[in-house]
């Protein structure tokens, strides 16, 4: 790997970070605190999306694996973010919050699972 492949997914990285701030802070602006996060699930769900389509035109077409780095683990991986979807669920079942953690928690996986599947299926699946 180059050291401009290295700097493009760091590049990209930072751009997903980035909207991953600006997303999450304007979803959750009217998203009462003690509630589960819109947020939360939009970058998720927007990163695996995106993941799963370009893993399918690597599959389906043959792009170039680079382009996996960059936009998989680059903007990707800076989007979305296990981190916090692992603590959201915590706090709130320690503030007895299970509603908001059961749909953080069981939300964002089904929202990734189905996001990573659809973008997949739609640029290698579909004719």
């Amino acid at each position: 790997m180059t050291p401009l492949i290295v700097l493009a997914a760091v590049a990209a990285a930072v751009v997903g970070a980035l909207a991953r701030w600006y997303v999450m802070g304007l979803a959750d602006r009217t998203t009462e605190p003690a509630g589960f996060s819109r947020g939360l699930l939009l970058v998720n769900g927007f990163g695996s999306l995106v993941a799963g389509a370009v893993i399918g035109a690597t599959v389906r077409f043959g792009l170039d694996p680079l382009w996996t780095t960059i936009v998989v683990t680059g903007f990707a991986g800076g989007l979305t973010t296990f981190s916090t979807w692992a603590v959201r669920p915590v706090v709130h079942t320690l503030r007895r919050r299970l509603r908001s953690a059961a749909i953080d928690a069981a939300g964002t996986v089904v929202v990734g699972l189905a996001a990573a599947a659809l973008g997949y299926a739609a640029v290698a699946l579909v004719p």
